[in-house]
């Protein structure tokens, strides 16, 4: 059913037209024929609109009408009732009809596949369906009163008339009745909770799409979800009902523009159904790769793209130190750009992205780290080597032809890097500025940090004060700046208020990095600075400075004419009431010749395809 609001510019109701009504927004009609559909839990009743002719459309709203009350009258109320116990008893009688048939036809219920109904069959069967909707189940553990484990086989899957499948897009939370023909799209992995005794469970969701191009996410919690989650599978076409609907609360944030979100329970109706090829494989909103910078930070977005770079699984413990939880990088591409993309728990572990994979992400959120970046969220699902995609067999075809012509063909090569740190940490396939680029492109100017690459030498650092500063032990303080008691011994912490006589010492080091454009001054600070002192502890540092004052003058020096190839952090900030953008080393690495050479390769590749799309 629609649901609407109508007036007749002194009141207004909520009103319900049949699903397939055509109505849209301002139009003034004539009611034919209505009738009264009640909401028993809320004692509200609600006119039901069969048929009604368009007279014409109005521009703006008639009058001001003001809300009427819906409640239910004892008398309405009472004919109500009664109309729902006869349906009830109607319903009883047919469900003991039906159950005396299936016990004749079948007294030992084996699965079986949907045979085709003859013309005799048909009408009859069709009578039945219409009276009473067949409750299917799939073979589910059952534990009866001796708490002896059974097993229960689903029914033949029956082919529903027409007129009982409802499209997604007439649902709504006011009738109950209904069933949906549905092909799954995505499929989370299973999550649990843990917040006491009291407070833990499990949960999965999956994606459907039915034969009208409707979407809506359907979640299962606790038994229900244990119950489901083996028997859901991507690609295949179900029916489902006695789902519970909830409105959207994060549509804004989904990719899935349906105004409701579906809960299935354990007395829910799943029942798997033979190939539909009116349903598609997915419905996919995808953005192009090289579009990537011009989305919002944080908004979910569907991507496309073969597998360029898979990166070994990696661990990350958060900062809670609750979980360990596994992460992996891998570098998507496509004919234009290629991005770096975070997979996180389930997804990391994936067996099947290897490199040449073509991929679907849904639901990956767009970062700002690095630049551009993407990283999967819980409500994130991967699809390899999507059906019904055409955009993904473009891929595939391009990623084939020229790996057939050069089996060494990486598309890193011939594609715009839009990360700026490789997951490698290392220096290979990324766009490098100089030092006079970084101003010139406005680095850190827009309000936001950004990242650089540069190619530079160290020529020049601050002598005047100490490469460090003094910061607590405990670890939980996380290198936090202590401050010097009066007495000139001790040291107190701001953050665990602890007195110490020795503290720990953490790199501040100032430094000049130049190249052929220019120079420009920048701090480095623990990593950055370990990088620049090769891996020196400040604290060994520290203690040389006290007991060796030649060696630790010599390593202080040993830094300077040193070239690397950095990673910095460029941020605008107020500094004597002007706007200035402060640069931090946040990585240095050594420069690799073979990196060096494919940075100029794919340069000079770039400037080609260039020339040739753009003849002088």
């Amino acid at each position: 059913m629609l649901r609407s609001i109508i007036s007749d510019g002194k009141h207004k109701t909520t009103a319900f037209f049949k699903p397939d009504s055509n109505i849209e927004p301002k139009q003034i009609i004539k009611i034919t024929k209505r009738s009264f559909k009640s909401d028993q839990q809320k004692k509200l009743v609600f006119p039901f609109i069969h048929e009604f002719i368009v007279l014409k459309s109005h521009p703006t709203l008639i009058g001001d009408p003001k809300q009427i009350n819906q409640r239910m009258t004892d008398k309405q109320e009472a004919h109500f009732k009664k109309q729902q116990q006869m349906q009830q008893q109607k319903q009883q009688q047919n469900q003991q009809q039906q159950g005396q048939h299936q016990q004749q036809a079948q007294p030992n219920p084996q699965v079986r596949q949907p045979q085709p109904q003859t013309n005799q069959q048909q009408p009859q069967q069709q009578a039945q369906v219409n009276r009473q909707p067949q409750v299917h189940r799939p073979m589910v553990p059952n534990v009866n009163s001796n708490n002896q484990q059974q097993t229960k086989s689903p029914s033949a899957p029956k082919v529903q008339a027409p007129s009982s499948i409802a499209p997604i897009s007439s649902l709504n939370m006011y009738n109950p009745s209904w069933t949906i023909k549905v092909r799954v799209t995505a499929k989370t992995a299973m999550k649990t909770w843990d917040k006491g005794e009291s407070n833990r469970g499990k949960l999965f969701s999956f994606d459907v799409l039915d034969g009208h191009g409707g979407e809506i996410r359907i979640v299962s919690f606790k038994e229900a979800a244990d119950k489901w989650y083996d028997y859901i599978n991507i690609d295949s076409i179900y029916t489902i009902s006695r789902g519970k609907l909830k409105l959207n609360q994060n549509k804004k944030y989904s990719s899935i523009k349906c105004d409701y979100e579906m809960t299935i329970d354990t007395n829910s109706v799943i029942q798997l159904q033979s190939e539909d090829p009116s349903i598609s494989y997915g419905r996919f909103n995808l953005v192009s790769l090289e579009d990537l910078p011009k989305i919002e930070k944080d908004k979910l977005i569907d991507v496309v793209g073969v597998i360029a770079q898979s990166n070994p699984i990696d661990k990350y413990t958060p900062k809670s130190g609750n979980s360990v939880i596994d992460k992996r990088k891998i570098i998507l591409a496509d004919q234009k750009a290629n991005v770096e993309v975070t997979l996180w728990g389930a997804l990391a572990n994936r067996p099947d992205l290897d490199v040449g994979k073509v991929m679907v992400i849904k639901q990956v959120k767009k970062s700002d780290f690095n630049k551009v970046s993407l990283g999967t969220v819980s409500s994130s699902s991967i699809i390899t080597e999507p059906k019904g995609c055409a955009k993904a067999e473009v891929i595939q075809g391009w990623y084939a032809k020229y790996l057939e012509n050069d089996v060494n063909w990486n598309p890193l090569d011939q594609t715009e890097k839009l990360t700026m740190e490789g997951s490698s940490g290392g220096t290979s396939y990324m766009y490098q500025d100089t030092i006079d680029s970084i101003r010139l492109r406005g680095y850190g100017t827009n309000g936001e940090a950004e990242f650089a690459k540069v190619r530079a030498t160290i020529t020049n650092k601050k002598n005047d004060s100490d490469p460090w500063y003094e910061c607590c032990p405990n670890p939980d303080c996380k290198g936090k700046k202590v401050i010097k008691n009066t007495d000139g011994v001790t040291f107190t912490c701001p953050s665990c208020k602890q007195q110490m006589t020795e503290c720990s010492h953490r790199y501040i080091l100032n430094v000049t990095l130049g190249d052929y454009t220019g120079e420009s001054k920048v701090m480095a600070f623990t990593k950055g600075a370990n990088a620049i002192m090769n891996g020196l502890d400040c604290d060994v540092l520290f203690d040389m400075k006290q007991n060796n004052e030649e060696n630790y003058t010599k390593m202080v020096t040993d830094v300077l004419f040193q070239t690397y190839m950095f990673t910095l952090l460029c941020k605008s900030e107020q500094w004597q009431g002007e706007d200035k953008v402060k640069m931090t080393v946040t990585n240095a690495v050594a420069p690799n010749a073979v990196d060096t050479a494919k940075s100029v390769k794919s340069a000079v590749q770039r400037i080609r395809a260039y020339e040739k799309a753009f003849p002088q």
